[in-house]
């Protein structure tokens, strides 16, 4: 069974790890205020499921910070997380993300 959704800021970078879904994002969904006031980078390269829910948060945070001034890209994202954001017809400047 794959770990619960583990989270670390560190210098700007939110570093995720586990299962990101609608059962696993409350502590993070509490603390996205705080998160937000730093963040400039988010590495899901360690997430081994996201559903739409942990998507929606993803975005949520994207957007939070850019209403703060500040850009944010995200790193590691994997083919089935690439997947989510194509069936949903994100662009990339909803969803910035490098390969």
């Amino acid at each position: 069974m794959a770990a619960a959704l583990q989270w670390q800021l560190d210098n700007g970078t939110l570093s995720l790890s586990g299962i990101l879904d609608q059962g696993s994002l409350l502590p993070l969904w509490s603390q996205r205020q705080v998160i937000c006031q730093a963040l400039s980078e988010i590495a899901v390269g360690e997430l081994v499921r996201v559903d739409t829910a942990g998507l929606a948060i993803l975005l949520h945070l994207v957007a939070t910070s850019r209403s703060q001034g500040r850009e944010v890209v995200l790193t590691g994202v994997n083919e089935k997380l690439d997947m989510l954001s194509k069936l949903y017809n994100l662009p990339e400047s909803v969803f910035p993300y490098t390969h």
